[in-house]
């Protein structure tokens, strides 16, 4: 049995099919066939993915909405992403963006 190093580019979409041509077995008289790796997305227990951007929730307490935070959330490269909401109302439901922060942007 033959090994197949695949590689998956970062930020590939669920679904990706990745196709190696001539890759499968080979018999006498009959052109090898192809390989079709699909991709699967995977759920995570911190960030959720919608496209190329991720979302994850954010618990604080009343004292942390009315007088402000700061908090350090681990993203899924191991990069520490900060959050810095000091001396801020944070009002509930409050959506804040991080440029750069979400998925790489395949191909």
């Amino acid at each position: 049995m033959d090994s197949l190093l695949i590689w998956v580019e970062k930020g590939a979409p669920d679904g990706h099919v990745i196709q190696y041509k001539d890759a499968a077995d080979e018999f006498i008289n009959v052109r090898p066939g192809s390989i079709n790796i699909k991709v699967v997305q995977l759920d995570d227990d911190v960030f959720e993915r919608k496209g190329n951007e991720l979302k994850t929730r954010v618990h604080i307490n009343l004292r942390e909405a009315l007088l402000g935070f700061e908090r350090t959330i681990k993203h899924l490269d191991g990069h520490d992403v900060k959050i810095d909401r000091r001396d801020k109302v944070t009002k509930p439901g409050l959506m804040e963006r991080f440029k750069g922060e979400g998925m790489p942007v395949f191909e």
